[in-house]
């Protein structure tokens, strides 16, 4: 049943997800995370959630894809393994240039 006090919640929700996004693509925590003199394996298992939300508030640009595919090529394969276990983590809220980004890196 939909009634004005869930109709509510449900926008606060969606208007707390929406800047929660905001703070994140302002902070440039994709560049905390991925860029190569900062990252290491824990931080990059630990990205799922922040990739997910992003990919799925199209908030993820070109630029923070080839960051997050850098970090991949920062050590002898170490992160490569975690990254594409994030990727595939995050595989269903990818838009279909994060898609065709990421299979074209992986082939």
């Amino acid at each position: 049943m939909n009634t004005p006090y869930s109709s509510f919640v449900l926008n606060e929700k969606v208007k707390g997800i929406d800047d929660l996004t905001q703070k994140i693509v302002e902070s440039k925590i994709i560049n905390e995370i991925f860029t190569k003199d900062k990252t290491h394996a824990q931080l990059v298992q630990r990205s799922e959630s922040v990739l997910r939300l992003l990919m799925a508030k199209e908030a993820l640009t070109t630029g923070d894809r080839d960051l997050v595919w850098g970090a991949s090529e920062i050590n002898d394969g170490d992160l490569m393994v975690e990254l594409y276990k994030v990727l595939i983590g995050a595989a269903p809220d990818m838009r279909t240039e994060d898609r065709h980004f990421f299979l074209k890196k992986i082939t």
